[in-house]
């Protein structure tokens, strides 16, 4: 399965995961070797991850919810820096 994200509204949407962005603290583009790091040795295993084994750029979205244990969502894509202009664009 491919990974989808988009942005609706004020909501993340990762596959199947759906998350306000009012929880959302930061989101830092992700190039080889940073992608690699944090889905390997830096990897929090509460994390939520919605990449693919084949990709190796994404994005790590830092969250905010006192609620939520998830630290961050680690997200695969082609183009990082595009979707970190569109979740900063979409938080406006």
């Amino acid at each position: 399965m491919r990974t989808t994200t988009t942005i609706d509204g004020q909501m993340l949407i990762a596959n199947k995961a759906k998350i306000d962005l009012k929880f959302v603290k930061s989101a830092t583009a992700l190039d080889a070797e940073g992608f690699k790091r944090v889905a390997g040795v830096d990897a929090d295993p509460a994390a939520f991850l919605a990449i693919n084994f084949w990709s190796k750029t994404g994005v790590k979205v830092e969250l905010k919810d006192k609620k939520d244990p998830t630290p961050y969502w680690l997200i695969s894509s082609k183009d990082p820096k595009r979707l970190v202009k569109a979740l900063a664009k979409a938080q406006k």
